[in-house]
Formats: C-alpha cells, sequence, structure tokens
C-alpha cells in the first residue's frame, strides 16, 4: 500500500462457472445461501453458496442482463436487462411470474422497497 502497510489481498472463496459471457451484475440472497448473477449472455443463474453449484438458469432476455436484485426475502428475483424489459422469477417455482416492459431502452437499476411491495427501476 502507498503507506507502507501490507496491502490485503485475500482469496477468493471459489470461482462460479457457467456463464458464457461477461458477468454484469450479482447480488446475494437476503436469507438462503444463495447468489444470484446475471450476464452478457441474456442468462440469469442462481448459485448455491454451500457448495457453489449453479441451481437454476432462468432464460427469457434478449441481449444483456444488467442487474439482478432479491425480492420477498428472496423468494422472488427481479432482473433488468439491455432489451428493455425487468422480469421478475419465482426461485422455488423456477418460472418467470412477471414481464414489465416499460422502458424505451436498457435498464440499469432496479430497487424495491420492501413492505409493502413497490419498486423502482432506471434507464
Amino acid at each position: 500500500a502507498a503507506d507502507g502497510s501490507a496491502a490485503i489481498r485475500p482469496e477468493p472463496a471459489a470461482t462460479l462457472t457457467g456463464h458464457r459471457r461477461a458477468v454484469w451484475t450479482a447480488a446475494f440472497a437476503p436469507l438462503d445461501r444463495v447468489a444470484a448473477s446475471g450476464s452478457a449472455d441474456m442468462l440469469v443463474k442462481v448459485w448455491s453458496m454451500a457448495d457453489w453449484a449453479c441451481l437454476r438458469t432462468f432464460e427469457g432476455h434478449v441481449s444483456s442482463v444488467l442487474k439482478v436484485r432479491f425480492l420477498r426475502g428472496g423468494a422472488l428475483l427481479a432482473s433488468s436487462g439491455s432489451d428493455g424489459l425487468v422480469k421478475v422469477w419465482s426461485i422455488k417455482g423456477q418460472e418467470c411470474v412477471a414481464t414489465l416492459d416499460a422502458h424505451e431502452d436498457k435498464v440499469w437499476a432496479i430497487d424495491a422497497y420492501e413492505p409493502p411491495s413497490r419498486g423502482a427501476t432506471g434507464g
């Protein structure tokens, strides 16, 4: 480090492999030991933090996934992309439960206030 102290370089616990293109976003679930990632390969993946395995792969975006965010304590996962869509996925049901098509361009941001279930997106 510039101040003369030793630089800390932690070793990664694991490398999650499975996306075919660059990963643009990742998020940890608030309760379960899982994480999600979104990629330029148009996929959203859910990963186990216990054994680093891919638990789910969600397909539905037609362009890069730019942001993921867990909702309702981790029961749902929202994703947004370069296609202008916001999709809401059921983790246990393994399906898209809603598609929001209100943007004319890329959706770079997702956030939510719970409860009540209110959300905001930004392009």
